[in-house]
């Protein structure tokens, strides 16, 4: 009885430690939850810190911009009511510099920073007010004289630049306290589990747990994958999909482009066509990242082929100085086009898509000097090299410039300008052509890049481009317009109709080929969409439309999906492709060319 004793005594004894270590384990583990609560607590606060910093980094950047948006409006129209959002900022700016003031007076860096934000927002409104006065006094053009001086454009960029410098170290902050907060929990969890483990040992209670996370680690595994297979799947598509988007990208800024053009030529007063001005150079830029976007892509799918001829470089390097003066000229940068007589072998077309890159790229890194664009014979090898006085290019740099999206930024506080394709363009076109291209650099004192051109035969003579003929002073003609979006094509008929032609439009192949059937004679231009949402195609329409006329009917195809329709419509005799969105003067100049050619 006594054993009997004995061993229930021993069991109880190993139950009650076994209990008691349990117990013991879970309230470690309660503890170091409770923990790991009040560590998470604790950063939401400083999050919730962080982003009342940033709000109230934004709304002082709110209320500038209102300012500005007042003066502006003050400016054009001399109207007090423009004067209200100008007011409404200028009342918030002091509340808001106290409210910083006090959200970042722990933080010693950031509050000097504030310091040096302080002035430059005391001056850019000194600036402000000033512009208002002296249109309020002396009238806009003094205003707009005081404003062109730039000196609120450079007080502005430094406000915003501390603004950012700002909110990057508000976001610095949390990320590291994030991660602080993740590498606790993850090192409690991991302490936590090894608890767990031990109790379930001790009490035999954990296995249905032990397992159940055993399964939810494999689900997590299973799923990564999944997620790992469709991120591959994405990145193989990349091409694929800037390809199809092109078309969808095209179109708007197809269609605000030609808008843009038949506004341009109307009689406007001198605000409303400063604001045209405006909106065709916006329409421009976005028309510029599109194509850049568009045309690496086309270079990876090998769309583009070369058509290889001799090419005067005399026409070329005019039409970059006429191009790019103004751009060095707005810089206050000296731009010398040095004249050149020679001649070389190669596309035309791809090797201006390279020099331009190669001049912008100059002028946008240069900020005071000259860039220079010269070209000199050594035998059978013509040597094009552009050249600048611009910061140069970090030697740990040099390698990687031709990557897509990488810019040279020698400090951390230096603006990002550009989008960092304009290099990458010229590595692949350099080698769609097998021309060699080299590049030296002197940090500080400047980059030169040089291009190995095959050099022509003989030397050619300059063809002057022709110049764009102003409305109805060539010859007007009938032209049958056919796309299937509506907005599209009524801004392509608005704009061709404002520039003298008889329009009819058709919106499918079948209403097409009923137009030409009743029309008492034949249209003199064919202007078609390639993708028509039909069971034709553009090119193929073009080709039942002369057929229907039984002539060889002059045709332009308007695209936006390069992929399909250079290939297809290569074949078609009298036909030129322009790609959305198309530049309205070379659209224009080509139909005259083509009328005065029938005329002729």
């Amino acid at each position: 009885m006594r054993v009997g004793s004995a061993s229930l005594a021993g069991f109880g004894r190993k139950n009650a430690a076994s209990v008691v270590a349990s117990v013991v384990l879970l309230a470690v583990v309660l503890w170091m939850a409770q923990l790991s609560v009040h560590e998470v607590r604790a950063t939401s606060d400083l999050s919730d810190h962080t982003q009342d910093v940033r709000l109230a980094l934004a709304a002082l950047s709110q209320s500038l911009l209102k300012m500005e948006t007042g003066q502006r409006g003050f400016l054009l129209t001399g109207q007090d009511a423009y004067l209200e959002p100008y007011n409404a900022g200028a009342a918030s700016l002091d509340g808001q510099l106290r409210e910083l003031q006090q959200l970042i007076s722990d933080n010693d860096q950031q509050a000097r920073r504030l310091r040096d934000l302080q002035p430059l927002v005391a001056e850019r409104r000194a600036q402000l007010d000033r512009g208002l006065e002296l249109r309020h006094d002396d009238g806009i053009d003094a205003a707009i004289g005081f404003i062109q001086r730039g000196h609120g454009i450079a007080t502005m960029n430094d406000v915003f630049s501390t603004l950012a410098t700002l909110s990057a170290e508000e976001e610095r902050l949390l990320i590291e306290r994030k991660q602080q907060e993740q590498a606790s929990l993850q090192r409690n969890f991991y302490l936590i589990v090894t608890l767990f483990i031990l109790a379930v040992l001790l009490l035999l209670m954990m296995l249905f747990r032990v397992q159940r996370e055993m399964a939810a680690r494999a689900e997590a595994v299973r799923e990564l994958d999944e997620v790992n297979a469709t991120l591959a799947e994405s990145t193989a598509g990349k091409t694929r999909f800037l390809s199809a988007a092109s078309h969808d990208l095209r179109q708007p800024l197809h269609s605000l482009s030609l808008l843009n053009a038949a506004l341009s030529g109307q009689l406007l007063s001198a605000p409303a066509q400063a604001i045209v001005a405006a909106q065709k150079d916006s329409v421009d830029a976005m028309s510029c990242l599109v194509n850049r976007l568009l045309n690496i892509s086309m270079i990876e799918s090998g769309v583009i082929q070369t058509h290889v001829e001799d090419v005067s470089l005399e026409g070329l390097l005019t039409s970059l100085q006429v191009e790019f003066s103004p751009q060095a000229r707005a810089r206050q940068l000296q731009l010398e086009v040095q004249p050149s007589s020679e001649a070389v072998r190669t596309d035309p077309t791809l090797l201006r898509e390279i020099v331009q890159n190669l001049v912008a790229n100059a002028i946008r890194y240069t900020a005071r000097g000259h860039v220079c664009v010269r070209a000199r014979r050594d035998g059978e090898v013509v040597t094009l090299e552009v050249s600048d006085t611009g910061r140069g290019i970090p030697e740990d740099q040099l390698e990687r410039i031709f990557e897509e999206f990488h810019q040279i930024r020698v400090g951390n506080q230096e603006p990002r300008e550009g989008f960092g394709l304009g290099l990458s363009i010229v590595n692949r076109l350099t080698r769609l052509l097998d021309i060699p291209i080299g590049v030296s650099s002197r940090l500080g004192k400047g980059t030169t890049f040089t291009l190995k051109l095959e050099a022509a035969v003989a030397s050619l003579q300059t063809v002057k481009p022709p110049v764009w003929s102003a409305p109805g002073i060539a010859r007007a003609g009938r032209i049958l317009l056919v796309d299937d979006e509506v907005a599209v094509r009524n801004a392509t008929a608005l704009f061709l109709t404002m520039d003298g032609h008889e329009v009819k439009s058709a919106g499918s192949p079948e209403e097409a080929l009923s137009i030409v059937r009743q029309w008492d004679q034949s249209p003199d231009v064919i202007v078609s969409d390639f993708q028509l949402n039909a069971t034709v195609n553009g090119a193929e329409l073009i080709e039942e439309l002369r057929e229907l006329r039984h002539r060889e009917i002059p045709a332009i195809v308007l695209s936006g999906d390069t992929m399909k329709v250079t290939p297809r419509c290569a074949s078609i005799a009298a036909c030129r492709v322009f790609h959305k969105p198309v530049d309205a003067e070379e659209l224009s100049t080509h139909i005259r060319k083509v009328l005065d050619g029938a005329a002729a």
